[in-house]
């Protein structure tokens, strides 16, 4: 795994080009996937496998969720796969690990806690290198529609529905993408039973890179992405972040 140490926002996109060769996609249609993490050294491992939660109760959370949530929203989950991701992006632990296209949406969660005094860190990876070291190999990085995703999804109305029929994390694209998710650019990788970090599992240099961000240039970076109008409220969009986007732009701390 190639690792580069980048300490402003100039050095990131200068980088970016680099980066792309080092994963093997210098000449390809896909893109990098980029995510970004507020403390290095953390695995890329879900929620799902690194809490307090027991994965085996995680078809009676979705369901709870399911059961608990209101209908006054504007996307009304159709099925058991977009249940799974709403869960995801209000905070369920599950077995997906959020990316983007976009590099600077990875570059601003990796800074966005410019307190922490620990350095952030970027992971960039190649789709197609992960996906031919999955359980059904594939050199393309299909969306949540194809037959292989469904056997990463558990079936909400069947108790017995405990574990993920397969094994190894896949790569997918959301063919049913919530606003939050077309803002930020958001891909996903999910995992299966095998609960080990993608970053374990042996993928060749041009499967993975990582970029470790140095904590005392947080705060200029994230400023940097906040002129761009790289904020919180542009990727969310709910009141609250617009709010703290806004706060942040007329705050002394810059």
């Amino acid at each position: 795994m190639t690792v580069s140490q980048i300490d402003g926002l100039s050095s990131y996109i200068a980088m970016l080009g680099q980066v792309k060769i080092d994963v093997g996609l210098e000449s390809a249609t896909l893109t990098p996937w980029y995510r970004g993490q507020s403390t290095a050294g953390r695995r890329l491992v879900p929620s799902m496998y690194r809490c307090e939660v027991k994965p085996d109760y995680e078809r009676e959370m979705i369901r709870d969720f399911k059961i608990k949530s209101t209908l006054d929203r504007d996307h009304i989950p159709k099925n058991d796969i977009d249940w799974l991701f709403l869960a995801q992006h209000h905070g369920l632990p599950t077995r997906i690990l959020d990316w983007s296209e976009n590099p600077l949406v990875a570059l601003f969660f990796a800074v966005e806690n410019f307190d922490n005094k620990k350095d952030g860190e970027i992971f960039v990876i190649n789709a197609w290198t992960l996906n031919l070291a999955s359980d059904d190999p594939i050199q393309s990085a299909p969306i949540t529609e194809d037959k292989r995703f469904e056997k990463y999804v558990l079936d909400l109305a069947d108790p017995d529905s405990r574990k993920p029929k397969a094994k190894c994390p896949m790569a997918f694209r959301p063919s049913s993408s919530f606003k939050r998710s077309a803002a930020q650019s958001g891909v996903f990788t999910i995992h299966g039973t095998d609960r080990a970090g993608i970053d374990l599992m042996g993928l060749k240099g041009q499967g993975l890179a990582k970029l470790t961000i140095a904590s005392a240039a947080k705060l200029k970076i994230f400023s940097e992405l906040n002129e761009m109008n790289i904020t919180r409220g542009t990727m969310f969009g709910d009141l609250d972040s617009i709010a703290m986007a806004i706060r942040f732009k007329y705050s002394l701390r810059k």
